[in-house]
């Protein structure tokens, strides 16, 4: 059944506020945002975004699922198909997305707000999202198997290239913002090598 022209509408305005959220608390934080900031942000009045959004909390999820969905419309689409190449372009999209989204997702790490039951679906949301990432990455670590380039166990090699991923991120937080571009490049280089490929005979 298509929805109905209100329902468009409302989805819209709700995006476009989500959107301004996320901008202002990549800039400022999750605490030193006020919802009148956001309201003004997105153009609306203060009134309308509690009715969308009846606090700063219900719209930080809103703002990390959204980030989520983000991130998996951009890792999920991968125009190439030869193995070396598929998991090179998947490691650049990942660490671009990241020194991008920077700013907005060290707030889940030192501003976080207090969720209280709100909590449940935020970790509901990341662990949905995150299995999302380990398919992703075995289909493509699969698609090497196939190739007759990757001889490795697909699973624990997919959990152990996730967590390293994980890992370079957190401590990505903690290292000066200048040596970030760094950071990541050279994990991508240790990343491609952790992966055992078969050794090619010549004939």
């Amino acid at each position: 059944m298509a929805k109905s022209w209100k329902d468009l509408a409302k989805e819209a305005q709700e995006k476009s506020i989500v959107l301004a959220a996320t901008r202002l608390f990549g800039r400022k934080g999750f605490s030193a945002t006020k919802m009148e900031e956001i309201a003004e942000e997105a153009g609306i009045s203060k009134a309308t975004l509690y009715k969308l959004f009846p606090s700063k909390e219900d719209l930080f999820i809103n703002v990390v699922e959204s980030l989520h969905e983000e991130f998996h419309i951009k890792t999920n689409v991968l125009k190439e198909d030869k193995f070396p190449l598929l998991f090179e372009s998947f490691l650049e999209r990942i660490f671009s997305f990241l020194e991008e989204k920077k700013g907005l997702i060290r707030i889940l790490f030192f501003d976080a707000p207090a969720l209280g039951e709100r909590r449940k679906r935020l970790f509901s949301s990341i662990r949905e999202h995150r299995e999302i990432y380990l398919g992703l990455l075995k289909r493509i670590l699969r698609a090497g198997e196939k190739q007759g380039i990757i001889e490795d166990d697909i699973e624990f090699l997919s959990l152990t290239l996730l967590s390293l991923l994980k890992g370079v991120f957190q401590e990505s937080l903690f290292i000066e913002e200048d040596r970030t571009s760094e950071f990541f490049e050279y994990a991508k280089e240790k990343a491609k090598k952790i992966i055992t490929l078969k050794e090619v005979k010549n004939d």
